[in-house]
């Protein structure tokens, strides 16, 4: 599928407009679990979309897009968001609990959908958990999970091998987390141990983290 640019987060897109516009049908799932969503949110919102509703591509078969390789409690998620325009910080305690990781399949269902807004939004909410609040750590298998799902250079992932290195993580792993720590990838590895050594002894605080360095980069040849 072709890259699609994303929609300028400047630009707003009128309710009005939103509302009126013809709806399509998502099913996402294995189960096919169908959602009516407007066109033009769809669109205004997420590359993905503008680019499978506008006849460019064959996605959709009779007005329904199917999403069949997606958890449905992650397109809850985006549904929420782009009608909303929040993520809700529940998401995120539920997500730590029990290790659904929620948040996590969101923000690459984010990422796969060319969604750049939410994407921000769930990365905002992450550094408040992380550096601002300090409640909680990144996971192994929410890095095991964002490293087979997106680019090393991704914010998030960053983010990661930030925190772990500063907060000298490999030697504090939770007993159910030495098992997962057997999938963690070899880029991510190498880039903690290299980031290890150039924080050396005596790392900074997770409080010098500014959310700025976090953005995304802009992807050479897309």
């Amino acid at each position: 599928m072709a890259t699609q640019e994303p929609s300028s987060p400047d630009v707003v897109l009128l309710p009005s407009i939103a509302a009126t516009s013809p709806t399509v049908i998502v099913k996402v799932g294995t189960e096919g679990k169908e959602y009516i969503l407007h066109t033009e949110l769809l669109k205004h919102h997420s590359g993905y979309f503008r680019g499978a509703l506008s006849g460019a591509f064959k996605e959709t078969d009779d007005g329904v897009v199917p999403i069949t390789d997606v958890e449905t409690d992650a397109f809850d998620v985006f549904v929420d968001w782009i009608y909303r325009g929040t993520v809700t910080t529940d998401l995120f305690l539920e997500a730590f609990r029990k290790y659904r990781l929620v948040a996590t399949r969101s923000y690459i269902l984010a990422d796969r959908l060319l969604v750049p807004g939410l994407k921000s939004a769930l990365m905002d909410t992450y550094f408040d958990f992380y550096v601002t609040r300090k409640q909680f750590r990144p996971g192994c298998g929410m890095i095991v999970l964002l490293c087979c799902n997106l680019p090393e250079e991704d914010p998030l992932i960053r983010l990661c091998v930030d925190m772990w290195s500063t907060q000298k993580t490999i030697y504090t792993l939770w007993e159910d987390e030495k098992t997962e720590a057997l999938d963690l990838s070899q880029g991510f590895l190498v880039r903690l141990m290299l980031r290890m050594n150039e924080v050396g002894k005596k790392p900074p605080s997770v409080q010098t983290f500014k959310r700025e360095d976090y953005n995304e980069r802009t992807r050479v040849g897309g």
